[in-house]
């Protein structure tokens, strides 16, 4: 949420400078009420394996004891045949390289029944939380990627974009956001 897509020092890359993720607003979001989400267009979307990238900040982890990334995802299938993946990447290593900590695709990513008409979220039942562990990353800086791989498909969208940290204060643990 806010007054600039991408976030600041968040950044896209749009491989094909085609169809990319984008700003949708006045949707019905997870929680029921109006929402901002990120999302991409999939539907008008022809270039079947094109990926895009939504890379986020650097996000510090140094003296966390554990983490958790959370986000809420909403997709509807177009067919069987026509759907699309998505993946999260992580990066230890300021962005040089990549490895996969989420993937899901087809119906295993989809939130509903498909649909073959241009979908968006209507209800909060279209959303669902999506929780990935980054205790095994935290020590150090991460930044995390959303990566769409086209299917010629339906719209997929990310909202609430959440890294949990739990950290060590003198004898208390505290859980920060970022």
């Amino acid at each position: 949420e806010g007054a600039v897509f991408p976030p600041a020092q968040a950044y896209i890359v749009n491989p094909d400078n085609s169809v990319t993720w984008e700003e949708d607003s006045g949707i019905v979001g997870a929680a029921g009420g109006t929402t901002e989400a990120t999302f991409i267009d999939n539907y008008f979307y022809n270039e079947v394996g094109e990926e895009d990238y939504f890379y986020t900040i650097p996000i510090d982890l140094t003296g966390s004891l554990a983490a958790e990334l959370t986000f809420d995802v909403s997709y509807r299938q177009f067919s069987a045949t026509l759907s699309d993946q998505m993946r999260v990447d992580i990066s230890v290593d300021c962005g040089d390289t990549y490895s996969q900590i989420y993937y899901k695709d087809g119906a295993t990513l989809a939130t509903g029944a498909n649909y073959t008409g241009v979908w968006s979220p209507g209800d909060a039942n279209d959303w669902r939380n999506e929780p990935v562990d980054l205790t095994p990353h935290t020590g150090g800086a991460i930044i995390l990627r959303f990566v769409n791989i086209n299917g010629y498909g339906n719209n997929l969208y990310l909202d609430n974009i959440n890294v949990i940290s739990t950290i060590s204060v003198g004898t208390d643990e505290l859980e920060e956001s970022f």
